[in-house]
């Protein structure tokens, strides 16, 4: 039996056997082998409802875009399985981040880069505000896109790109230094995956992406280039850049403040503003001659030395200063590389691509209820997110097929696609209770063989749904007022 199927049959245990045509996203999740990556994930249950039927469960309340787990459970008139669900990710020993890349690097492998483009990491953090006196570790952040302050976490989050699409393959759920008084502090035990996730989200932003950077090399994933903006930007960093990607072909493409950040160029160490006077007259480039630039080899030191002239060489990368239409020269933009073979042009290419991360992030937030968990603590949330980013990763399969839809058309798709199918179960099954209680009542009236049946088939077809076994079946639900007229009628449904 398909696993879709177990989400669309009220009595699960009872009708294990039945058949139903498979709907696009029982496809998807046949492909993506959600079920078998649950196991391998060792996120299992010894009793209760099935995992799988819980995250399918979750999955619809996704597609559904349900503002709670309450609502999307109403959808499906399973509400009774809320606090099923509610234990089950609440759960701190479940290894959610694994489950996540495992999912992912399929992905990676079903919809590797088209010959001749590469594959990209892209890393990027946004707000995640949550308010509340129970709410667990929450701490004070500062947005520095809009210039607020909020309460709540960060989310720090890697994504892989294909050069056509993107997904969320890991992230961190940061917990900040200055953390709320009122907020509470979660018991985990420190052997639990959670308590793990806890400690790491402790860590400053550096060390946090180096991490994210190795778990992705673990798990082999195919990297040509990771893209990220100034605020990455460290002596950390570039030194784990230079020393251990570099030499194994995997470069860095990233926005380069124009500030007080000291550079060397032929022995001179010049601030960037300062290197960009040195470097002469703007050049057009060859594919938008609207866009102008310069560029240039440098080195970068370690800046963790105080004295400058001791300060050792780290490694060389190219930079290049754009300046596009309607700015003027203090408004120019540098993008540095460090594979210096690269041209002005394909690094200005390659770097464009960060914005796709802006892009899965606005999608995680108005398709797939980013922000939609109302636990409290910190372990439901990091399942929350996760299975969030795993929906997102099944949907963004579908997008390769339909390269000019929308995420939003794709989600619209699939959830026509579950209801239609929804429909045709139910209506399977009111068929089936029909078609047994027309066998029952020919029985009554001395029809032994299917032969005869066949023979009398209209004759007994209209006495059926005209005598008292049939009324016998059909019930007054409720009075409801039509629209059009002031009067009252009954509806009548089959049990």
């Amino acid at each position: 039996m398909s696993i879709m199927q177990k989400t669309e049959i009220d009595d699960f245990s009872q009708v294990k056997k039945y058949q139903l045509a498979e709907s696009v996203f029982d496809k998807l999740l046949t492909d993506f082998k959600v079920e078998a990556l649950l196991k391998r994930a060792k996120i299992t249950k010894s009793k209760g409802l099935p995992v799988v039927y819980i995250i399918l469960c979750f999955f619809h309340t996704i597609i559904k875009q349900a503002k709670s787990v309450r609502e999307g459970l109403s959808f499906l008139d399973k509400p009774h399985h809320q606090n099923a669900i509610n234990d089950f990710l609440n759960c701190p020993n479940y290894n959610w981040r694994k489950l996540q890349l495992y999912v992912a690097k399929l992905y990676s492998v079903l919809f590797p880069a088209e010959n001749g483009k590469p594959s990209l990491f892209i890393v990027d953090d946004t707000s995640v505000e949550k308010t509340g006196k129970k709410v667990e570790y929450i701490a004070k952040f500062k947005d520095h896109v809009n210039n607020v302050k909020f309460n709540g976490y960060q989310f720090f989050v890697g994504v892989w790109s294909n050069y056509r699409t993107s997904i969320p393959i890991d992230f961190v759920l940061k917990v900040g230094d200055n953390v709320c008084p009122s907020s509470k502090r979660g018991k985990y035990d420190k052997a639990s995956h959670i308590r793990k996730r806890l400690t790491e989200a402790k860590k400053e932003k550096t060390k946090s992406l180096i991490d994210m950077i190795k778990r992705v090399r673990k798990h082999r994933f195919k990297i040509d280039y990771i893209l990220w903006d100034t605020w990455f930007n460290s002596t950390d960093a570039f030194k784990y850049i230079f020393n251990s990607l570099v030499p194994k072909g995997i470069h860095l493409i990233s926005m380069f403040r124009i500030g007080d950040d000291y550079l060397t160029y032929k022995t001179e160490d010049l601030k960037t503003a300062m290197l960009c006077k040195r470097l002469g007259t703007w050049k057009k480039l060859p594919g938008n001659k609207k866009i102008k630039y310069k560029s240039t080899v440098v080195e970068i030191k370690d800046k963790s030395i105080r004295n400058m002239k001791k300060r050792p060489v780290i490694g060389k990368f190219k930079i290049c200063f754009f300046r596009f239409p309607g700015q003027t020269k203090k408004d120019c933009r540098a993008i540095i590389s460090t594979n210096l073979e690269l041209s002005e042009e394909e690094i200005l290419e390659i770097y464009s691509h960060r914005w796709a991360i802006e892009v899965v992030i606005k999608d995680l937030r108005q398709l797939f209820g980013f922000a939609n968990s109302q636990a409290s603590k910190y372990a439901p949330q990091i399942a929350d997110l996760t299975i969030r980013c795993i929906c997102y990763v099944l949907l963004c399969s579908q997008k390769e097929y339909r390269p000019c839809k929308s995420t939003y058309a794709i989600q619209l798709f699939i959830r026509m696609d579950f209801e239609h199918k929804y429909m045709e179960t139910m209506v399977k099954l009111m068929l089936k209770g029909t078609i047994k209680s027309f066998l029952q009542y020919a029985l009554e009236e001395g029809i032994t063989d299917v032969k005869e049946l066949l023979v009398y088939f209209d004759f007994i077809y209209k006495k059926f749904f005209t005598s008292h076994f049939y009324e016998d079946k059909i019930t007054e639900v409720d009075d409801k007022p039509i629209t059009v007229k002031t009067k009252k009628c009954k509806r009548l449904v089959y049990k």
